[in-house]
């Protein structure tokens, strides 16, 4: 099988490679000359040219007289910020060609273009869609990769969620809204390699059929880890807030004994306070020590109620 790497024009930007009769093309950071050449390479429709200069929040696969088209939503986690940001990787498929377009770069198939790229002979050059299946199975790995970084963050969580540490609610919260965003750019995945097949001729669809089953096991497979850490999320999530309003319960239980063990006192300061003329206890021998006693008797009585209703 000869190989060769194409030489694009100079103002595309466009990498390029061919080896027997499969051409890879693969874009780190589009630009108007790579979609100009594009959209001649492969006669692309004007809605689809539109959609690859934009950004979808979807995955979706759309099979054309000449061409298919994929949009491909990858999860990436930024553990500077312990956040799941989604990048699109768009890609173009016919029976010879296969052009993979990144929004935002996405290292591990630029990494695995280098890698067919410097070899003579790779097994992914076998036909465009057995590109395809290697690049998503490494997007699939990468999930992996973050699944357990995820995981790590939930037990670092769990440590810490019975100690009143500032930002623990939060911390929780934005774990699980990485576990949302995470399914949803998986979502449709799935779907998009039944429909990719059935959108092939015989020879490749068989050919491919192993790969993409075992692809499929996978994402299920993330699929079920994905439940599972959305389930320690919710439960992480849960005992934290029980733990808040227990103490929050307990503040306000003292709060209120006390206020009623001071109420009497607060009664009867209110009452010999009055101006009245002649209060029957004023002026009476230690009338100050019985006012006093007055007092903490119903103290001590209404905190022995309290004590005995608990």
């Amino acid at each position: 099988m000869s190989w060769y790497t194409v030489d694009m024009p100079r103002r595309s930007h466009i990498n390029a490679h061919k080896q027997g009769r499969v051409t890879w093309m693969n874009v780190a950071h589009v630009r108007k000359a790579d979609l100009d050449q594009l959209a001649e390479t492969f006669k692309l429709l004007p809605e689809d040219r539109a959609s690859i200069q934009g950004t979808r929040h979807r995955s979706r696969l759309f099979v054309r007289p000449d061409y298919t088209y994929l949009v491909l939503t990858h999860p990436v986690y930024d553990a500077s910020l312990h956040k799941v940001v989604t990048k699109e990787l768009d890609v173009l498929l016919t029976s010879s060609m296969i052009a993979t377009v990144h929004h935002a770069h996405v290292p591990a198939v630029s990494a695995f273009y280098d890698e067919v790229a410097e070899s003579k002979k790779h097994d992914a050059m076998k036909h465009p869609a057995a590109v395809l299946a290697h690049v998503v199975s490494l997007l699939t790995i990468d999930v992996y990769e973050m699944l357990e970084a995820i995981a790590g963050r939930l037990d670092t969580i769990e440590q810490h969620v019975y100690e009143n540490k500032p930002n623990l609610l939060q911390d929780i919260v934005t774990v699980q809204t990485n576990l949302i965003d995470v399914e949803k750019a998986l979502e449709s995945r799935t779907a998009m390699l039944d429909r990719l097949l059935t959108s092939l001729s015989a020879r490749p669809a068989s050919y491919l059929q192993t790969a993409y089953d075992d692809l499929e096991s996978h994402l299920n497979e993330i699929q079920a880890s994905l439940d599972t850490e959305f389930k320690t999320a919710q439960t992480l999530h849960r005992a934290h807030e029980t733990y808040l309003n227990t103490k929050t319960n307990k503040l306000i239980h003292l709060l209120t004994a006390l206020s009623i063990i001071v109420m009497p006192a607060t009664l009867l300061a209110g009452i010999f306070g009055m101006n009245a003329r002649y209060p029957w206890i004023l002026g009476a021998d230690s009338d100050f020590a019985i006012i006093i006693g007055v007092m903490i008797l119903s103290s001590i009585l209404l905190w022995a109620i309290l004590k005995r209703q608990r």
